[in-house]
């Protein structure tokens, strides 16, 4: 019996780490070693304009200097800027919204550049 319950231990160890699974973070898509610092500003007037802005920074796989295959986001260190801003108003009994960003990696063992532009027009009406 207690030989059958440490097996069964050494089992689920090696699919369930200590804050993995099958290597793979748990919760959040960035691990434990990616610092990040996040800032916004949220403004609404009273014609019902709603203004916001937010800039991130992340260092992602700042420990990692060799290329983590388990890790989705990014085999490597990288540096992560992303801006995104929106206002959005009200228009035939919905709401307009309009939203561009713009996100930038750095990959710190190739020191490639990478930016990505996106946005989006949207109309939602609630019933």
């Amino acid at each position: 019996m207690q030989i059958q319950c440490v097996r069964a231990l050494e089992q689920r160890s090696e699919v369930f780490g200590a804050d993995t699974y099958r290597q793979r973070s748990l919760g959040h898509s960035t691990d434990s070693d990616t610092r990040q610092v996040a800032a916004g500003l949220l403004l609404s007037t009273p014609g019902a304009w709603v203004w916001s802005a937010r800039l991130r920074r992340a260092e992602v796989n700042r420990i990692g200097r060799v290329p983590q295959p388990n890790q989705l986001l990014s085999r490597g260190p990288q540096l992560w800027w992303v801006g995104e801003g929106s206002v959005a108003r009200p228009l035939l009994s919905g709401q307009l919204e309009l939203a561009l960003g713009l996100e930038h990696r750095r990959d710190d063992l190739t020191d490639a550049s990478e930016p990505d532009p996106r946005g989006y027009l949207s109309w939602t009406q609630r019933f």
